[in-house]
């Protein structure tokens, strides 16, 4: 059970990190997150 949850930390981790990336390629998501979802 420890392992699938360390798992899913780095899996969101990743998302996060393509999240941000994909952020710094388009400002327009930073000033407007909520008309961008």
């Amino acid at each position: 059970m420890i392992k699938s949850t360390v798992l899913n930390f780095i899996e969101i981790n990743n998302q996060f990190r393509i999240y941000y990336q994909s952020l710094e390629k388009d400002p327009h998501k930073k000033t407007n997150p909520g008309r961008c979802r």
